[in-house]
């Protein structure tokens, strides 16, 4: 199946590699950019960026790029800054 990967945390690394380790085909993955860190403000890539470079995996930050992979289904590990807090854990029992 060929598909586009969304993801950027460590804990997004394992669905990749599954799903490359799988034999589908990522055409394209996308993640956040890379960010400064430490104290000299290196850039640095996401670890879902670097797994993705290992494996010759195409990689961009931008949405819209997923568009241009046509007939791709998306594929995102769900993380909490993706998703509202669900409105049935409001109350405090």
């Amino acid at each position: 199946m060929r598909l586009v990967f969304l993801g950027t945390p460590e804990a997004a690394v394992v669905s990749l590699e599954a799903l490359l380790a799988a034999g589908h085909d990522v055409a394209l993955v996308v993640t956040r950019p890379d960010r400064k860190r430490g104290r000299g403000g290196e850039l640095s890539p996401s670890p879902v960026k670097k797994a993705a470079l290992e494996h010759d995996v195409p990689v961009t930050h931008r949405l819209a790029d997923a568009a241009d992979v046509a007939q791709s289904a998306a594929s995102s590990l769900p993380t909490a800054r993706s998703f509202p807090r669900p409105s049935w854990t409001c109350c405090q029992c």
